[in-house]
């Protein structure tokens, strides 16, 4: 492997200090020249309005074109309605991705957005599950666990199988057929259900998240950024390091990509990036974090903001360019996962850093103190 040595070096020195650089602006000088001449309520109002809202709304949006798409295919099992219901699954897991870190308050502490996408899903008691001989159903569903229900699991009903001729067997000749049709509609109807409480919980909070604008390690600023850093964290090292056997597994793995079934982790990589940009950029306004940056920044030389801009145009640049899908690249051709890998880390360092070193934040994610 060729992930470079200095980049690890500096992957991992961001993953062990960042809290200590975080801390070194004054909080209190930021805080007053942002509360004189900087609406920080406004700002936050414009994310939490004009991008957690819109985003949730969007993904409810697909998570309804992907029930009725499940109801068509359960109904009338066939190729085409196959086709269907997976293309519908693939829009509603892209729309997820720009969603995940908006887990403001109640949805945050209660580990709401876990009923989901929450992976790795238990493949053990899914598959007891379908021959329970339980009726299937949302009902059936809200009731199971976290690792039993939302996306992933979808993903496994929808896309296991040596070619969809093999997949489709499962929902017409297969001894489980009428569970596997049942299933799906449970687990795409709970999809919904769970969406729409996420959005009353969103809105019932709105006026907290969005008054919130101190700086200390609960406020919604603060928060932001630690979600932030999650994404990319996680990202970094287990969408791409883990699946490559340069985390603590000795060995690559295609199993442990993203999406190992429906074979789609550049494409959600890449919508994971744009959430992330959407968050500091919305709408070329400069009433965002982009704003408050070049705001902090005045008569500097040298911009963050434009840098973080950059830094994630050349990822995202790097994904379209990809040829092949994350699961074959794994085996056939991990150069270009640890490019991906080094460009990420880029931004980490972006944001983890230097962003919260310049708002005075206190970064307290760190993926290696779990899992």
């Amino acid at each position: 492997m060729n992930f470079s040595s200095s980049k690890r070096a500096t992957l991992f020195l961001v993953l062990i200090l960042s809290g200590f650089l975080s801390c070194e602006k004054d909080e209190t000088v930021v805080e007053e020249e942002v509360q004189q001449t900087f609406d920080r309520k406004l700002m936050l109002d414009n994310i939490y309005d004009n991008v957690a809202v819109p985003a949730y709304e969007t993904f409810l949006d697909r998570a309804k074109n992907l029930l009725m798409a499940a109801e068509a295919f359960s109904e009338n099992p066939n190729a085409m309605s196959l086709l269907d219901v997976q293309e519908q699954w693939k829009s509603a897991k892209f729309a997820w991705e720009q969603v995940e870190f908006y887990d403001f308050g109640e949805i945050n502490s209660l580990f709401l957005q876990n009923k989901i996408d929450k992976y790795p899903f238990n493949l053990g008691n899914v598959e007891d599950n379908l021959e329970s001989g339980d009726t299937l159903d949302q009902g059936f569903v809200n009731n199971s666990g976290s690792t039993t229900k939302g996306l992933p699991v979808l993903e496994y009903l929808l896309f296991h199988g040596a070619d969809n001729t093999a997949i489709l067997e499962n929902y017409t000749s297969g001894p489980l057929a009428l569970s596997y049709r049942n299933y799906v509609v449970g687990l795409a109807s709970d999809l919904v259900v769970q969406t729409e409480q996420l959005i009353q919980i969103l809105n019932y909070g709105r006026e907290a998240w969005v008054s919130d604008i101190g700086q200390g390690v609960g406020t919604s600023l603060n928060q932001l950024a630690n979600n932030q850093v999650a994404v990319i964290e996680e990202t970094i090292i287990i969408k791409v390091l883990r699946t490559l056997g340069l985390d603590k597994f000795a060995t690559a793995d295609p199993i442990r990509v993203d999406t190992p079934y429906a074979k789609v982790s550049y494409e959600v990589l890449k919508n994971s990036l744009i959430s992330i940009q959407n968050s500091v950029t919305e709408a070329s306004s400069q009433v965002n974090l982009y704003g408050l940056l070049n705001f902090l920044q005045q008569g500097q030389d040298e911009l963050l903001a434009p840098k973080i801009e950059t830094a994630i145009e050349k990822a995202m640049e790097a994904l379209d360019n990809t040829s092949t899908t994350f699961y074959d690249d794994i085996t056939s051709n991990p150069s270009e996962l640890e490019t991906l890998a080094n460009l990420l880390s880029d931004i980490l360092v972006l944001v983890k850093v230097d962003m919260a070193n310049q708002l005075g934040l206190t970064i307290v994610f760190n993926i290696t103190d779990g899992d």
